[in-house]
């Protein structure tokens, strides 16, 4: 099934399948236009469910607001930011330089200076999404 992406004066379209999840098309999104799944708002779809299907959601076309990561910066030391939405927001970063050809070892050595800034604070799971995260930059800094 195709989705008309709408972000900004852009629209894109994405190629799902009705079984695919609204999380999917999240990642789907994020892929094409480099906002992450976290900082996404979808207008034109009524889920709460990140689980739902895509077929049960009828969507055809979806209005996306949010921030690019290139338009962001992780330096700001002003702005609050969930951990969570951190560590997704650095790897979406390099993403985003490695598809235009500019990912540099200086800005995996600056990602992982960024990680290792998450404050975990004994959350399991968040350790274990960080410890990821540092595996995945590790592996494109030595591409």
């Amino acid at each position: 099934m195709d989705i008309a992406v709408k972000f900004g004066k852009e629209t894109h379209t994405v190629h799902l399948e009705g079984t695919d999840t609204l999380n999917d098309l999240k990642n789907a999104i994020a892929d094409v236009i480099f906002v992450p799944p976290c900082a996404q708002r979808l207008a034109g779809i009524k889920a709460t469910d990140n689980n739902a299907t895509l077929a049960s959601l009828k969507a055809k076309k979806v209005m996306v607001m949010g921030t690019p990561v290139h338009e962001f910066s992780l330096h700001d030391k002003h702005f609050e930011m969930d951990p969570n939405e951190r560590i997704e927001r650095v790897l979406w970063n390099l993403k985003y330089l490695k598809s235009k050809g500019e990912l540099q070892e200086e800005y995996c050595t600056q990602a992982l200076l960024m990680l290792d800034s998450v404050d975990v604070a004994g959350d399991q799971p968040l350790r274990e999404k960080r410890k990821q995260a540092i595996q995945t930059v590790e592996q494109m800094g030595g591409e």
